[in-house]
């Protein structure tokens, strides 16, 4: 099955699921007053299962520097690698569940881990790294010393300050570009474990961001349930969820610690689950990159496109995801090809 045939096949299934339940009503603000809602559109994967370095580096800080800084609440590209750190950090990229971890859970093979099972255990686990991550940095940044050459004169300018510095200063003060009036000594884990907190409450956006990142630590079936009941909750009735699987390594050169073929696996026990649910039934990714290193003998032991055949007719996915910037290109395609 070539690309065209694949993609006439795989729109049969989109138009199934291209349109979903709404009303003029249906604001952020107005209650959902019970009605059905079928989410087309949403994401439930964990860090495990993205390149969150290179997408966070490539992607987000260097696409994007001016939006990246603003919502970090730091104009500075110093302080760039610290806020990667930072997020890699409170992702949980290297503790995240992935799918062989949760399918022992799913299948009552294991006992789940709790700060993967609940978010407000995330939520905690993820102040208590950052509080560590503040302490780590502090000292980094006193360890490096005013930067100096030769001998200080009077009308010498004052040395840079570091991006540790400057972050620390941030989250710690409230404010980019004021230096924290507790500056002279040492964090103490008690300052950082309160700075920590705070910044999760009260630092707008840049709060938000922490509290997203925190929900990349949990189980993929934790967060079907904590959509289902946010839903709920804004007075809608979910009657069935798509999440989309996404294929980025290739293109962003860095393995994942869950490979599709694993998460397509999970996500299948995911589907089966009863109870008190909405239908689930996803997107399988799909990366031409990945089919041309397989069918050039690269990279890779399996054709993307038998994944996505045995995601779609054995794995209860119900449609392809193909994503533009990573391979993609819709249209505008016929030869001859850039070289």
């Amino acid at each position: 099955m070539l690309r065209r045939a694949f993609l006439r096949q795989s729109a049969l299934f989109g138009a199934a699921l291209s349109t979903g339940c709404t009303s003029d009503d249906a604001t952020p603000t107005a209650p959902g007053k019970g009605q059905p809602l079928i989410d087309a559109h949403c994401h439930l994967f964990n860090a495990s299962d993205l390149p969150t370095t290179r997408f966070l580096r490539q992607v987000v800080f260097e696409n994007y520097p001016e939006q990246s800084f603003h919502v970090m609440g730091v104009w500075d590209p110093d302080a760039i690698d610290v806020a990667i750190e930072l997020a890699l950090r409170l992702l949980g990229t290297n503790t995240a569940p992935d799918a062989d971890q949760e399918i022992r859970v799913l299948t009552n093979k294991a006992h789940p881990e709790r700060t993967a099972a609940n978010r407000e255990q995330a939520r905690q686990a993820a102040i208590e790294e950052m509080a560590g991550f503040l302490l780590e940095i502090d000292r980094r940044s006193r360890n490096q010393g005013p930067a100096t050459m030769g001998t200080a004169g009077e009308h010498d300018a004052a040395p840079p300050e570091s991006g540790e510095t400057k972050f620390l200063d941030f989250v710690i003060g409230g404010k980019p570009g004021t230096a924290r009036a507790s500056a002279v000594a040492p964090l103490t884990m008690i300052e950082a474990r309160a700075a920590s907190a705070r910044a999760f409450v009260d630092l707008g956006m840049f709060s938000r961001y922490l509290e997203w990142f925190s929900l990349f630590r949990l189980y993929r079936h934790v967060l079907v349930d904590q959509l289902v009941a946010d839903a709920r909750r804004q007075g809608f009735e979910p009657v069935m969820l798509t999440p989309l699987l996404v294929d980025y390594d290739e293109w962003l050169f860095e393995d994942v610690r869950t490979p599709l073929a694993k998460q397509m696996e999970v996500m299948d026990y995911i589907f089966r689950r009863s109870g008190d649910r909405p239908a689930v039934h996803g997107y399988i990714g799909f990366d031409p990159l990945r089919e041309v290193a397989f069918r050039a003998n690269i990279k890779g032991t399996v054709s993307s496109l038998v994944t996505s055949r045995r995601a779609l007719t054995e794995q209860g996915f119900v449609g392809v995801k193909l994503y533009p910037p990573m391979g993609f290109r819709p249209s505008g395609n016929h030869k001859p090809y850039p070289k």
